[in-house]
């Protein structure tokens, strides 16, 4: 018997949020990191640690890069680069 995942109750949040999945002008705190790289390397240089307040403030017209604000520091990262960022979206 084959499981369809389609089909099952969804009970709780499964999927980690991303920076990549955040609206513009919202607002999280880093989490951490789905895999790290020498561009992320980067950015935890320049302040994106685990704890940090991050706010996304605008994707360029075409989609790719991003801006964010972290530590009244603006930065432009790769689509691939937001998507590695664990957030925890702030209320």
């Amino acid at each position: 018997m084959r499981l369809d995942l389609n089909t099952l109750p969804i009970i709780g949040n499964f999927m980690d949020t991303t920076l990549s999945d955040l609206q513009p002008r919202q607002s999280a705190l880093v989490k951490g990191f789905k895999q790290i790289s020498p561009p992320l390397l980067r950015l935890q240089e320049q302040g994106v640690v685990a704890g940090t307040r991050i706010q996304f403030i605008r994707r360029a017209p075409l989609g790719d890069p991003y801006e964010i604000r972290v530590l009244n520091l603006l930065l432009t990262l790769r689509e691939h680069e937001a998507a590695s960022i664990l957030v925890k979206v702030e209320s």
